[in-house]
């Protein structure tokens, strides 16, 4: 017959065995830890220089089309010809770039709805082949706080502890958005890629106006790559707005207001 134990012995040996299990939880997290920061030492080895910035500003046909992206009168079916004139040089500019944007079939492109529909439609043209995954993003009212909505998964192959170069091996990502206000967006995505099996600098972001504080909050990324802006802003004001406004949101200035 087995020994009744003593309130006290049971009490002391519900403490070790609370204790082994939370030395094994604690060995599972170090484990996790260890292989985590093995991952990422090896997609992030080497990978310590800031992404290429062009603008494109200076080009004169681009340049004549900010009037009408930026005016308050412009109609939806001009705003969408206009984001896809400055989208067409924007990507010949990246591709000049980055060659290996041309590899169509190892290329995602990444459009964030709905503003970014109108460049995904150049995009598609000149890198038929590319897949696409759309993501729909919001901010939290009164924060900075970015909500984000895959409408897939992007599919990353395998990266070679190996590597050493941004973006030398693996998937291209073209990261298509028309405006460019806080950065905050576009960091987020870039978290979430990272997280889904993306490797530093293998992410090139395009977009037809951005903030100076924008450009650079992107360009520190480990993901990005590159950023290709169509025409540089002023600044961006107190409320996440860019300067010179926009007179509206783009989005709805390409296809007109929402109603809920």
């Amino acid at each position: 017959m087995q020994a009744k134990l003593s309130p006290e012995k049971k009490r002391k040996l519900d403490y070790q065995h609370h204790i082994s299990i939370y030395q094994l939880y604690l060995s599972y997290l170090v484990r996790y830890a260890l292989v985590k920061t093995s991952l990422l030492s090896h997609r992030m080895v080497g990978f310590t220089e800031k992404a290429t910035v062009t603008i494109c500003s200076s080009d004169p046909h681009l340049a004549s089309l900010l009037d009408p992206f930026l005016s308050a009168s412009t109609t939806t079916s001009k705003m969408q010809s206009v984001v896809h004139q400055m989208t067409d040089l924007i990507i010949s500019q990246a591709i000049s770039t980055d060659a290996k944007l041309l590899i169509s079939e190892n290329t995602i492109l990444i459009l964030v709805l709905r503003a970014g529909l109108p460049m995904y439609v150049v995009a598609q043209n000149r890198l038929p082949n590319a897949s696409c995954v759309p993501v729909r993003c919001m901010k939290l009212k009164g924060s900075r706080t970015v909500l984000s909505h895959w409408l897939g998964v992007p599919s990353f192959p395998t990266v070679s502890s190996t590597s050493t170069t941004r973006g030398e091996e693996g998937k291209k990502i073209v990261l298509l958005d028309t405006v460019i206000a806080t950065g905050d967006t576009i960091v987020r995505l870039c978290d979430e890629l990272e997280a889904m099996g993306g490797m530093a600098g293998c992410v090139t972001v395009l977009t037809c106006y951005a903030s100076p504080d924008a450009i650079e909050k992107v360009a520190e990324h480990q993901m990005v790559g590159g950023i290709v802006v169509g025409s540089r802003a002023e600044s961006v004001d107190d409320d996440g707005y860019l300067v010179p406004y926009t007179h509206g949101d783009v989005g709805d200035k390409m296809f007109g207001k929402a109603s809920v």
